[in-house]
């Protein structure tokens, strides 16, 4: 009597998602920080070093084709250095509602181009919206401007700042770009 095995089911994308944060959360290999003068200043305005090394070895596991990121800055070109190196490389769309943060990292990365990055920063204001009978502030952006048109793989929200309304339209927002496997890191959790 002969027993048939079904093949082994792929991995679902959740199901690879979550393999991949495992292994970056895991991962020990050291993160060369060395090219970013002066260093991450803790002023909690800058993503700090421990953050940026945890984003590069999660592009590295996760292997995105697309990165969605509120709130330019060092963290763009952190993300945009990691998904350069994937084979072929992610694109990052990276949005600010701030001129001057924007310009700030719009000209970082032109005066320190990324081989083979792709990278799209967008200046966004600020506008309220109605989410579930409340006003919160989300960014008023294109979608038709990001780096790539492909879904978004990975989502790092880093703003606004809570005395702009704070993250949790960003977080509805967010979710409009998300398909199951969608990863959403959320900078300052810990805060109100």
């Amino acid at each position: 009597m002969t027993t048939l095995h079904a093949p082994p089911r792929p991995p679902t994308a959740v199901e690879r998602t979550r393999g991949a944060l495992e292994a970056a959360l895991a991962d020990t290999t050291p993160v060369d920080l060395s090219w970013i003068d002066p260093p991450p200043a803790p002023d909690g305005w800058t993503l700090a070093a421990d953050a940026l090394r945890f984003l590069t070895r999660l592009v590295a596991h996760m292997r995105p084709g697309h990165v969605l990121e509120f709130g330019s800055g060092l963290s763009t070109r952190a993300l945009a250095r990691a998904c350069a190196a994937l084979a072929p490389p992610g694109a990052v769309s990276s949005i600010d509602h701030d001129p001057e943060f924007g310009a700030i990292a719009a000209r970082a990365l032109a005066d320190t181009p990324v081989p083979g990055g792709r990278v799209a920063v967008q200046i966004a204001p600020l506008v309220a919206r109605d989410y579930g009978g409340k006003l919160v502030p989300v960014y008023h952006l294109d979608a038709a401007r990001f780096a790539s048109p492909r879904p978004v793989d990975l989502v790092v929200v880093d703003g606004p700042t809570v005395v702009l309304g704070g993250r949790e339209g960003t977080l509805y927002q967010a979710l409009q770009f998300a398909r199951p496997g969608t990863l959403l890191v959320l900078d300052d959790a810990d805060r109100a």
